[in-house]
């Protein structure tokens, strides 16, 4: 099953020496719900610095607050394109629609034309609250996130989410095939 929701522009040639805070404008995320892969393209990433990835909200005049944010595990990373998938790389985390998707990183890929602009701070802005950004526009920067939207089905008068092919039940994800959910390893019917 491919990913529903996509946000972020997926471009750049030239980079960011500087650690800081950007945030891509171009292509908000098409539907609320959960961000399960984030591709970038950075230059050298030593072991030591760190990744931080994160919806956004835009408050207006500039100023920007994190919805949800994850850190990325890695080891170091060469120059290039790089893809980080949930469970195994960072926790999942949600997005809205019309929400931007954004990063603290080092080194990541930019184009200064063809895209809807960026916002960018300097140091490690994840999480913020009603935070002051700088916007360059025109700019598009590599950074793509996808996910699955958000459904939800009722269980013992719980309402339970459901992510893809999983459903969440007391705090376990239970897989969803054809038809028919695991709960407590024994396979029930769902009926449409």
């Amino acid at each position: 099953m491919g990913y529903s929701i996509d946000a972020g522009g997926g471009a750049g040639t030239s980079f960011s020496a500087s650690s800081r805070t950007s945030v891509d404008k171009t292509n908000p995320a098409n539907l609320s719900g959960m961000i399960y892969q984030i591709t970038v393209k950075t230059s050298l990433i030593n072991l030591a610095n760190s990744i931080k990835v994160a919806s956004f909200i835009d408050e207006g005049s500039n100023v920007l607050s994190t919805r949800e944010y994850a850190a990325i595990t890695h080891a170091q990373l060469a120059a290039g394109t790089h893809t980080f998938t949930a469970p195994d790389d960072f926790v999942p985390f949600g997005i809205a629609s019309g929400d931007y998707i954004g990063a603290y990183i080092s080194g990541i890929y930019f184009t200064s034309s063809g895209g809807s602009g960026m916002w960018y701070k300097d140091g490690d802005n994840i999480p913020c609250s009603s935070a002051e950004f700088t916007f360059s526009a025109n700019y598009v920067q590599h950074i793509y996130a996808e996910g699955y939207e958000v459904g939800q089905i009722n269980i013992g008068d719980s309402w339970k989410s459901i992510i893809g092919i999983n459903i969440n039940i007391g705090d376990t994800w239970k897989p969803y095939i054809e038809g028919k959910i695991n709960i407590s390893d024994v396979w029930k019917d769902i009926n449409h």
